[in-house]
């Protein structure tokens, strides 16, 4: 929870569950570089703890999943998006407020991924379940589970 992790490894695969917090998988195909931010946050806001590998905050995971595949070989203009998780896991989370942290993450990461120039290609995103996200790095493919079913992006 909270951690961004890149690898270059294709027989490789990453794994997390989230709830309103967010998987970010990013996948450069022709190197066969990924990364996986597991985002608790919309931004850091100034805060520096641990940002090397930080993925609790949107906006230093995404820098660091991007400098980091880099730095393996991946283009930036051959890296893809794909997104899960973002839920409205408790009642309480209505309206426009702090209880929203899953419709303000995933727009926070679009936002972000945008100025870098980065599709996203597929999503599976809000309602108010959690979801298993597993990532493998062979081929990009997104693999979650839910309660609504297995989805595949």
């Amino acid at each position: 929870m909270g951690e961004a992790r890149v690898s270059d490894e294709s027989d490789g695969v990453m794994t997390t569950f989230v709830g309103s917090c967010v998987a970010l998988c990013l996948f450069e195909s022709s190197k066969k570089v990924g990364g996986l931010a597991h985002i608790m946050l919309p931004e850091a806001g100034g805060n520096t703890t641990n940002q090397a590998t930080n993925g609790k905050y949107a906006d230093q995971a995404i820098d660091y999943l991007l400098n980091t595949m880099q730095q393996k070989g991946a283009k930036l203009n051959k890296i893809k998006a794909k997104i899960a998780g973002g839920a409205q896991i408790f009642k309480t989370e209505t309206g426009n407020g702090l209880f929203t942290i899953g419709e303000r993450n995933i727009e926070s990461i679009k936002k972000i991924l945008d100025k870098h120039g980065i599709q996203v290609l597929g999503e599976e995103t809000g309602k108010t379940y959690g979801r298993w996200v597993k990532f493998d790095l062979q081929n990009g493919a997104v693999d979650i589970k839910s309660k609504r079913g297995n989805t595949i992006l």
